[in-house]
């Protein structure tokens, strides 16, 4: 993907879920939450491992639970704060 392309794609992407947060929390969120520990087992995510979260928020909690150092980014400022929250809840 051109970065003219993918500067467009982004553009969309976070036109499309702006403002979505709240939305996103009451349906979404816990079915792309679900496969979160799995995905994590297979990855032996645990302590001394960093993981980047990129546009659920979801593996953040279960991350920080594995002693992990977890980072996380989205294209809608409102799950970024909701992350923020999380983050300093957990850590």
């Amino acid at each position: 993907m051109t970065t003219t392309a993918a500067t467009a794609f982004d553009r969309a992407e976070r036109r499309m879920w702006a403002g979505r947060a709240d939305a996103y929390g009451s349906t979404f969120a816990r079915l792309c939450a679900h496969p979160v520990p799995a995905l994590l087992d297979a990855a032996a995510v645990g302590a001394g491992t960093y993981v980047l979260d990129a546009g659920t928020v979801a593996g953040i909690r279960t991350a920080y639970d594995r002693l992990a150092a977890a980072e996380y980014t989205d294209g809608d400022e409102l799950v970024l704060e909701h992350g923020a929250l999380l983050a300093h809840a957990t850590a």
